[in-house]
């Protein structure tokens, strides 16, 4: 079990399991937590989101519900790099309040690791005491994205607006390869652990 008093970010492409990492690292007692998870949040209830949203795009993004429609806004930003950075200065900065404040908040006998697909690309790096990125095989990566119905071309669109992988695998001071099956991926978190421990 993770015990111990660091913070690990974590990042990786589109589609090399950071998801999976850190679902892991919960089981094995770490204080969580997921930037995906809290765009989703945001989208879903942040009444100032959901304004800036409609004075940007209009009623046309939100559906019955009220709420955005997370394809209509994922084919807007995909298509128009001015429109993604649009969305991200909207909610990277909610994103990095909300990390920080739960990265403050955590026992301080536990490690917190989150994972930041833009860790680098946004600096947030600086915020943890140790990085750890999450690679797998290109073709891999391509195939996980086909099963969760991302095609081809937004694929590349996607991977185009982040650091290639190898630069990232570069930047961080931990690497995961996670092409293998669930008893691979944890026998490497387990070294990941004695590592953090001797520090």
């Amino acid at each position: 079990m993770f015990k111990l008093n660091t913070t690990l970010g974590i990042t990786g492409g589109i589609g090399t399991g950071k998801s999976a990492v850190l679902k892991a690292l919960a089981l094995m007692d770490a204080v969580v937590f997921d930037a995906d998870g809290c765009v989703k949040k945001l989208l879903a209830g942040d009444a100032a989101v959901h304004g800036a949203l409609r004075k940007r795009w209009g009623a046309e993004v939100f559906g019955e519900d009220e709420k955005p429609d997370h394809k209509k806004i994922a084919e807007i930003v995909f298509r128009d790099t001015r429109e993604l950075d649009f969305l991200e200065e909207l909610l990277h900065p909610l994103v990095r309040k909300a990390c920080v404040g739960a990265m403050q908040q955590r026992p301080k006998n536990k490690l917190f690791a989150a994972e930041i697909p833009l860790l680098f690309e946004k600096g947030f790096d600086k915020e943890f005491e140790h990085t750890l990125c999450v690679w797998t095989d290109g073709d891999l990566q391509l195939k996980r994205l086909k099963g969760r119905g991302v095609g081809s071309e937004e694929a590349a669109r996607r991977m185009a607006r982040q650091w290639p992988l190898d630069k990232k695998v570069a930047a961080a001071e931990f690497v995961l390869v996670n092409d293998g099956d669930e008893e691979f991926l944890k026998n490497q978190l387990q070294v990941l652990r004695h590592r953090l421990y001797s520090f």
